[in-house]
């Protein structure tokens, strides 16, 4: 498009000009005074004992001194520094110097728009200059230029150096001078409406304006996110790409910094990633992480724990609580989560008029007559098969855990993993102190509450963000697939360690979807990190995660059916929300993810999650009652 409009203005010209700051460089911060902030932050960081104030405004009023002083002459960064000299020590001056120039650094990336623009003309051989009204040095501009892959340009200008500007046209009729040229001969394309291009139309010159669209604001987590997004973002191409990198990229990068900030807090000696959701916050804490804490990826899993702690104590109703079952599931998932399936046969359930078809309330096992005589007559031999998968974890744990304080980080809700562990810890590992770090935790359990020291949600948990909470029991499936590792989940953990899996429920296909998504989102991590490193604002925005909740509670038809179709596994294969369309009312009462359902057979008009969200909030507030 932008092409077709410069087709007869670029007709004749012997060069083209670009501006170079928010035309083909942007900086993170919506401001590029925001740069003097960060500038603050990273020198009292450096040097906790001479910590400053008020260096912002410090640094503009340097600058409005310096340039009064230089009159028509062009400002140098020296020269405002020099100013700087009857506020700081000598020292001090030098050192935010320098940051100043590595925070430039730091946070300049290209812009998407102008760089396009820019290496087409550069393929279809127009010879290109640059211009800037700049106090640094060209030899640090080009380094900036380097990072940003600009190259292959004839000439570079700077007013630091020519002592000419484009906001008072000198720089135009520089530039003619110096390449021997007339106005007509050169097209000038920038972002500024004024000194790219009015003054360079008055010199006589063609200019085209490219306009600055990206975010504005106050410095926030909120606008360098988005404009980072904008600029970089994988909004064409594949959308396992959009997904990872522009939503959930954001969540692991978060996520990460708060949890890099709470095992140091708490004096972490170990992280223990827990399979299968753990790989990939594993990956992405090892990413920003410069010196991460010793950490390895256990293969464990809910049903892994369970029958192993049941000796401790096998009432019924104990058990019931610990095998956080659903309300309506069959004896078959039942027995299988007990670990006893394999040893249960048909006709010995029909003598309590049970079958593995039965359908039973998973939360409340011990109401169930039939149940409860059936458990009784296995009790002595399911508490035996306890013991012994009791003694082959506890054989397994020994190589992982550590003296101290041991941490366990996965995706979270109930905390039944933890709690399972701290079980065995107690009883066999009294040396260990076991923490918990999660994406959340439920905020109305009571063993969450009582527990909230050693037990910690990042998006919601123990008193915070119950909305939140509530809002991700509504996309739970997809929620969890967008960390879900390329593996079956742990079924046992047999004699010298060996893990049984599951077989991997989903086709070549969807793994491979989930592999690129994954991928994208470390792909994120890695270059907002590089970019922002510890210079973020408030690592407990929400918008670090909104994106992945707008996914999954306002979602495009396309969304849905890409997700619809994946299977999540809970002892048995289900897919998240397909639509197979022979009775919508019956599909959708079994669906896990009702929004999706409704989007793909309805279209995404109408605000689904609000009906669902409000269905769980009374259902919560009913068995509360």
């Amino acid at each position: 498009m932008i092409m077709k409009v410069l087709q007869k203005q670029i007709s004749g010209c012997k060069y083209i000009s670009f501006d170079i700051f928010d035309t083909l460089l942007e900086r993170a911060v919506p401001n590029p005074r925001d740069v003097f902030e960060l500038v603050e932050r990273k020198y009292n960081k450096l040097y906790p004992n001479c910590q400053i104030n008020d260096y912002k405004i410090q640094r503009i009023k340097a600058e409005d001194m310096a340039s009064q002083k230089s009159g028509s002459k062009e400002l140098l960064f020296d020269d405002i520094y020099s100013e700087l000299q009857d506020v700081y020590i000598n020292r001090t001056v030098e050192q935010l110097k320098e940051i100043e120039l590595l925070i430039e650094y730091q946070v300049i990336y290209r812009k998407k728009k102008g760089c396009e623009l820019y290496s087409y003309l550069i393929e279809n051989g127009y010879k290109i200059i640059l211009t800037s009204d700049m106090y640094m040095p060209s030899s640090f501009i080009k380094k900036l230029l380097d990072k940003c892959d600009i190259h292959n340009y004839h000439k570079l200008f700077i007013s630091s150096e020519s002592g000419n500007k484009k906001s008072n046209g000198t720089m135009y009729s520089y530039l003619c001078k110096e390449l021997n040229v007339g106005y007509k001969d050169i097209l000038h394309i920038g972002d500024n409406i004024k000194s790219d291009y009015y003054q360079a139309r008055k010199k006589g010159m063609k200019a085209f304006w490219l306009r600055d669209k990206s975010q504005k604001g106050v410095l926030s987590d909120e606008v360098i996110l988005q404009r980072f997004i904008d600029s970089k973002g994988k909004s064409k191409g594949l959308l396992e790409e959009s997904i990872g990198f522009n939503s959930l990229g954001p969540l692991l990068y978060g996520f990460s910094f708060w949890l890099s900030e709470s095992v140091k807090l708490d004096r972490i000696s170990k992280i223990l990633f827990l399979s299968r959701e753990g790989k990939i916050l594993q990956n992405a804490y090892n990413c920003i992480e410069q010196e991460p804490i010793e950490n390895e990826y256990f293969h464990v899993s809910r049903q892994a724990l369970i029958l192993p702690s049941i000796w401790f104590d096998p009432e019924l109703e104990a058990v019931e609580k610990a095998a956080s079952l659903s309300r309506s599931v069959t004896i078959e998932v039942v027995l299988k989560r007990l670990g006893i399936y394999e040893d249960i046969n048909e006709s010995y359930l029909s003598e309590f008029d049970l079958s593995l078809e039965t359908q039973i309330d998973g939360e409340h096992l011990s109401a169930n007559n039939s149940f409860v005589d059936f458990y009784e007559s296995v009790k002595l031999s399911i508490i035996e098969k306890s013991k012994e998968s009791y003694r082959n974890l506890k054989y397994y744990l020994e190589d992982y855990l550590v003296e101290g304080n041991t941490a366990i980080v996965d995706i979270g809700w109930n905390g039944s993993m933890q709690k399972v562990l701290q079980k065995i810890i107690n009883e066999d590992f009294p040396k260990v102190k076991l923490y918990g770090y999660y994406m959340g935790v439920n905020p109305f359990r009571e063993y969450v509450r009582q527990n909230c020291k050693t037990m910690k949600g990042y998006i919601f948990g123990s008193n915070y963000n119950p909305k939140k909470y509530i809002e991700e029991e509504c996309m739970r499936d997809v929620f969890e697939i967008l960390f879900l590792a390329r593996h079956g989940s742990v079924r046992k953990i047999e004699e010298n360690s060996e893990v049984v899996l599951f077989e991997y429920e989903n086709n070549k296909a969807i793994s491979k979807s989930i592999e690129i998504f994954q991928n994208s989102a470390i792909e994120f991590v890695a270059e907002f990190k590089e970019l922002m490193g510890e210079l973020y604002i408030d690592i407990n925005s929400s918008c670090y995660y909104e994106k992945v909740y707008d996914i999954g509670l306002q979602p495009s038809k396309e969304i849905s059916r890409f997700f619809g179709n994946m299977v999540v596994f809970d002892l048995k294969s289900f897919h998240i929300s397909e639509v197979e369309k022979k009775s919508w009312t019956r599909e959708l009462k079994a669906t896990k993810w009702k929004i999706g359902y409704l989007t793909e057979l309805f279209g995404s008009r109408l605000p689904y999650y609000k009906l669902i969200y409000y269905k769980k909030l009374f259902d919560l507030k009913k068995n509360k009652q």
